[in-house]
């Protein structure tokens, strides 16, 4: 199933002792688009307490129903490294997060899922720890913030075309596979439109923009992404052969 990011944000999320957060923000690898950790704040309104939960930590992921759990008890979220102040994370932060719940890191190795044998769902489990890991001065961290690149500038192939205003994720992988784009300021062609991240060629943190290889007409007259109707596979059937269309008729 596709999911917005936007919708996740403001999900409960809930401790094995019944302990309520909510989620603020998703960090997501910048190479592979995955989903690495999510940001939940387990404060009130006088004081802030927000951690960063390793994905693998949820025992379900409840989507559709605005609802996670997470394999943590609150002395375990209260004890556990405070997340640093500016983005990006270190690597060092993310290894002592990882040392902290003494699983493995995952730029070593994929996270197990076992899978249930009665209900078939699957379960994180800890990583039995390598005895050897890559010393962590020689790894740059690539984890980037949701609310860092909503808003970026788009950049098309021949102008700019809008802003970033969501993402959609596959909940079966945590992948990010789309970008939602505001196409654009004018009232005449104002719409929100999909882009396959494989379509999105650079993003500059610096200058705060994507850039697509797509011309500015490609992206307007695509098939118009309306949040309140799931994405199905006619939809993204339509949507590929829309662009690729484009970049064909653009080579030749």
């Amino acid at each position: 199933m596709k999911k917005s990011i936007k919708d996740i944000l403001d999900y409960k999320i809930t401790t094995k002792d019944n302990t309520d957060g909510k989620i603020k923000d998703i960090l997501f690898d910048e190479d592979t688009w995955i989903i690495r950790y999510l940001e939940a704040d387990f404060g009130n309104i006088f004081n802030d307490r927000r951690v960063l939960i390793p994905r693998f930590l949820l025992r379900d992921a409840f989507m559709t129903e605005g609802h996670f759990h997470v394999e943590l008890t609150q002395d375990e979220i209260d004890n556990c490294p405070r997340p640093e102040q500016h983005l990006p994370v270190s690597r060092q932060y993310e290894q002592d997060l990882h040392d902290y719940y003494h699983v493995d890191y995952y730029w070593n190795q994929p996270y197990a899922m076992p899978v249930d044998p009665v209900a078939g769902a699957t379960y994180p489990m800890q990583v039995p720890r390598a005895e050897h890991h890559e010393a962590v001065s020689e790894v740059d961290t690539h984890l980037r913030s949701f609310n860092e690149i909503k808003g970026y500038t788009l950049h098309a192939s021949d102008g700019k075309l809008g802003n970033i205003n969501d993402f959609i994720i596959d909940d079966s992988n945590w992948k990010i596979m789309y970008a939602v784009i505001n196409s654009g300021n004018w009232l005449s062609w104002r719409k929100k439109v999909l882009l396959d991240i494989g379509w999105i060629e650079t993003i500059s943190h610096q200058q705060k923009e994507a850039r697509t290889i797509l011309n500015t007409d490609a992206i307007k007259d695509s098939p118009e992404y309306d949040p309140r109707i799931p994405i199905d596979s006619q939809y993204e059937n339509t949507l590929h052969t829309h662009y690729e269309h484009n970049l064909i008729r653009s080579r030749t």
